[in-house]
């Protein structure tokens, strides 16, 4: 306090003397400042007097850029390389500072120039630094200290490490700090912070990188994740042997790297400007498939895929059906066999450290199985059966494509036939390939018709005349299956010539749009073999019951019977009742005749005859048939039937209600049943009651008045 009483009264006298001698040039002098901190930048207000004549503003001895200027009042800018102490005013009067005010030093931001931990074989600084926790580090720099607290240089000091407070530590000089690394503190700046500011360090403080986690599996080509702490300026990365293909630091704790070719199971190291560091668990390399060839197949095609870690490979699949039939040559190749029920789909490989499957498709070769119908016209819905169809991209019929398909599932494609296109194989095809079917579908409606032929029978060599459409691109005929020459006068008719070794049969014409087949038989040869038979459906037949009887005319071939007429003559003893047949027929007396008109060989017409037999005893029916047509065998062309009727017989048969029902095999009217009650009496009592007539049988049921009597049916005026 004495001094600074002297000082002042020096400097009272200084200026009356200077004021005596100078009165034109009055001395400076600075009565405030504000702020009394700050950084470089700062803009300072100094408060005083006499600062006309202004020459320099100092902090410290560094000049500062002077904003605004008056006789009492300077804002002044706080200059970079500022260092803290007093503000000095110089002026063409003399020089003042803040020295002799209450806050005598401006007290700059802090600045760091660079830290160290240790010193180099050379003898200098080793930098960048790297730490441990409880290192001693030391940092050079400016403004450290607040100088109006000489006795307290580290009031309001705080030191960060990476943002981690250091509790331990000390300003040695305005430019020098050393401080303990705190706990928790990891690679990244120092912060230096005071009542003036604050400063980062541009240099970082490294400390050992640590991995904590990664991912266990991964291919080549795949980015994994490595997380841990320390990993700021990590400059290489090796995964397993090898280095990474790539990697990019997202952040102290985060690295993506990506998996190298080749790489193998192997441990995961890092190193970084604080040290290194190796995992002791190994990252398992998955397998990867990078291609394989063929790109498509059937089942048995033989499948070289390509990629990397293959070795130890123990299944290989095809869209997810495994295959027993593979060698695994080396880890960046296996070949493979495509196992049966494969289906389009990526390939698979399993080994020990994982599975990996293919980014591209193995498709399966198509295959049509069958397909239906098998023929229509345009607009026909038509089924194909196969496999391996989901992949279709196109179908074709014949050498036409078919615009409009639904894949219903991998084993069926529906389709319907377009307008245009003619008979031909179907196809499809895909990224699996193509298949073809082994028949044709036919496109009907553009084939050849026949509408007729004539003649309709002949010998080898006949000349026949076909008519019908679009004859004129037939390119085959023939006659029972076996070719015909032909010749073609128009687009209507087709004359060809019975060909050796023909049979009866059917004429057919064949184009490329199709076959078509006559709807009768040409008949081979020029006689007609007529046959007639006589079957009755009880023999012998019941006295005055019904009978019926089935009369048959057949012609055997080979050629057509014209002008056929048949004859049926019924013998006495025979009632007519009524005939059923398809052709006209006549009744003169007994003899019934049947006009048959053309009958076709191979056709038989079938009379059925309903009749009533007379009394017991022999009868016979004759029947014959006569045609235009030569015939040579005559023999069958007649028939006889020889019966014997017989009389009707009785059935008796107990009831449970007590009476008896009496069935006679006869029909009819004319009869009456009559009873006694000893055999060989004189008379026969009427029993009550009119049979009941079913047109084969009579029935009666009659009650039960005696132990025994005897029942007998006879014919009304017979004794």
């Amino acid at each position: 306090m004495l001094m600074s009483a002297l000082f002042r009264l020096f400097r009272f006298v200084s200026l009356l003397v200077l004021t005596a001698m100078a009165a034109q040039a009055a001395f400076p002098r600075i009565t405030s400042y504000t702020p009394v901190r700050g950084a470089p930048g700062t803009v300072v207000t100094i408060t005083g007097q006499n600062f006309s004549g202004l020459t320099d503003v100092l902090f410290g001895n560094t000049k500062a850029a002077v904003q605004t200027a008056s006789a009492s009042q300077l804002r002044v800018i706080v200059p970079g390389d500022a260092l803290s102490g007093p503000i000095s005013v110089y002026t063409t009067g003399g020089q003042d500072s803040t020295q002799l005010l209450t806050i005598p030093n401006f007290q700059v931001a802090p600045r760091i120039t660079d830290f160290y931990r240790e010193f180099g074989p050379d003898g200098e600084p080793v930098i960048p630094a790297k730490a441990l926790t409880g290192d001693r580090i030391y940092i050079r720099g400016a403004n450290f200290d607040d100088p109006n607290r000489p006795a307290d240089p580290d009031y309001g000091l705080a030191v960060f490490v990476n943002g981690v407070r250091a509790t331990q530590g000390a300003v040695t000089s305005p430019a020098n700090i050393q401080f303990i690394v705190p706990a928790g503190a990891g690679t990244g700046p120092i912060t230096i912070t005071n009542f003036a500011g604050s400063v980062v360090s541009a240099q970082l403080l490294y400390f050992q990188p640590v991995i904590t986690a990664y991912t266990a599996r991964a291919a080549s080509g795949d980015t994994i994740n490595i997380y841990g702490n320390n990993f700021t300026g990590v400059s290489s990365v090796r995964i397993g042997a090898l280095d990474a293909a790539s990697f990019t630091v997202k952040s102290a704790t985060n690295i993506q790297a990506v998996v190298p070719a080749n790489a193998v199971n192997g441990a995961i190291g890092i190193t970084a400007p604080g040290g290194a560091f190796i995992t002791t668990t190994a990252f398992q390399v998955l397998p990867l498939i990078t291609g394989f060839t063929p790109a498509n197949g059937d089942v048995g095609t033989v499948v070289t895929i390509n990629g990397s870690a293959l070795t130890g490979t123990t299944s290989v699949r095809f869209g997810g059906v495994s295959t027993l039939l593979f060698t695994n040559l080396s880890a960046t190749q296996i070949t493979a066999r495509v196992p049966s029920g494969a289906a389009s789909g990526p390939i698979s490989v399993v080994t020990a450290n994982g599975t990996n499957s293919s980014s591209a498709t193995f498709y399966l070769a198509p295959a049509i199985l069958s397909f239906n119908p098998v023929q229509g016209p345009p607009g026909t819905v038509v089924r194909i059966t196969g496999r391996n169809l989901t992949e279709t991209t196109a179908l074709a019929l014949g050498t036409n494509s078919v615009p409009n398909f639904t894949v219903d599932s991998n084993t069926q494609i529906t389709f319907t036939v377009p307008p245009g296109l003619k008979t031909g194989t179907l196809a499809v095809s895909g990224p699996g390939g193509s298949a073809e079917s082994s028949t044709t579908f036919r496109v009907t409606g553009n084939e050849p018709t026949i509408t007729g032929f004539s003649p309709n029978f002949g010998a080898i060599g006949t000349q026949v005349t076909v008519t019908g459409a679009r004859l004129a691109s037939v390119t085959n005929v023939t006659f029972g299956g076996v070719k015909a020459v032909f010749s073609v006068p128009n687009g209507t008719d087709l004359v060809a010539l019975v060909p050796a070794g023909a049979v009866t049969g059917r004429i057919t014409v064949t184009s490329a749009d199709g076959s078509t087949t006559s709807a009768s038989d040409f008949y081979l040869g020029t006689n007609a073999d007529l046959r007639t038979t006589l079957t009755v459906n009880e023999n012998p037949p019941v006295a005055y019951g019904p009978l019926t009887c089935v009369w048959r005319l057949t012609n055997l071939g080979p050629v057509p019977s014209t002008n056929t007429i048949g004859k049926l003559v019924l013998p006495a003893g025979l009632t007519y009742f009524d005939a059923t047949v398809n052709r006209p027929f006549t009744l003169t007396g007994n003899e019934l005749q049947l006009t048959a008109g053309v009958l076709e060989p191979g056709e038989t017409i079938i009379l059925s005859l309903r009749t009533l037999v007379g009394a017991p005893g022999l009868i016979s029916l004759q029947a014959s048939v006569t045609n235009r047509i030569t015939d040579n065998n005559l023999g069958n062309n007649s028939v006889t039937l020889p019966l014997n009727a017989q009389p009707p017989r009785l059935f008796i048969e107990p009831l449970p209600s007590g009476q008896l029902l009496l069935t006679w095999s006869a029909a009819g009217t004319n009869y009456v049943a009559e009873r006694q009650t000893e055999l060989g009496g004189a008379t026969w009592e009427t029993v009550s009651g009119n049979p009941g007539n079913d047109g084969a049988t009579l029935q009666l049921t009659i009650p039960v008045t005696q132990e025994r009597e005897y029942l007998r049916l006879r014919p009304h005026g017979s004794p």
